[in-house]
């Protein structure tokens, strides 16, 4: 089953990037979704030239979802 979606975000291209909601023991499960669209050339070109971009962008996604936990875990 899909989680349910909190935050999404719709770039050029068709690619996007959305965060879900689901449900696990003890508490919620997020999990942030990384969609590649039809990339324009410009875009090609800067994959072709910023070196290890993918893990730059995973590494980032990871970061984020961290935040997040330590928000939630944080929150009263």
């Amino acid at each position: 089953m899909a989680g349910v979606a909190a935050a999404a975000e719709r770039m050029t291209g068709g690619a996007g990037r959305r965060l879900e909601n689901n449900p696990a023991a003890g508490g919620t499960r997020l999990t942030e979704v990384r969609e590649e669209g039809t990339k324009p050339l410009a875009a090609k070109v800067f994959n072709a030239v910023v070196p290890r971009r993918d893990e730059k962008v995973r590494a980032g996604m990871a970061e984020t979802l961290d935040r997040i936990k330590a928000a939630a875990e944080a929150a009263p």
